[in-house]
């Protein structure tokens, strides 16, 4: 889960004056972990698993409970608790990660809305 494939290569736009642009898994990776003395960390991931680890593991158990009676196939339900997860992740973004901007007005991670619409998940086997 997270910035994934092609979403993850593409530019970010959050300045439109900028001679040059990362590319939006770098700028996750930044925001996820800060970079020393210049961007205070805001995790998006990994505090959020940790901060709904309960809900996460209800979903979990709901979701595969039917897979042990063959009533779902198990990528049915790691794709449905990808998309769970997806659905916490983009609204802790859209509810506001602390600390606050220091250089813009609004909420931090959302100016041009590119990251939270880039979040992703992928079952792999």
């Amino acid at each position: 889960m997270g910035v994934l494939g092609a979403k993850a290569k593409a530019e970010h736009k959050g300045d439109p004056e900028a001679k040059t642009h990362p590319s939006l898994v770098d700028v996750a990776t930044w925001q996820e972990f800060g970079i020393p003395g210049r961007l205070d960390s805001r995790s998006f991931l990994r505090a959020t698993l940790k901060l709904k680890r309960d809900a996460v593991l209800s979903q979990a158990a709901k979701e595969l409970r039917p897979v042990l009676t063959g009533k779902k196939t198990p990528d049915v339900a790691w794709n449905r608790l990808g998309l769970f997860v997806v659905g916490l992740v983009q609204q802790r973004i859209a509810d506001g990660i602390p600390p606050a901007l220091k250089r813009r007005v609004g909420t931090p991670l959302i100016d041009t809305g590119q990251l939270r619409s880039s979040i992703t998940h992928e079952v792999r086997r």
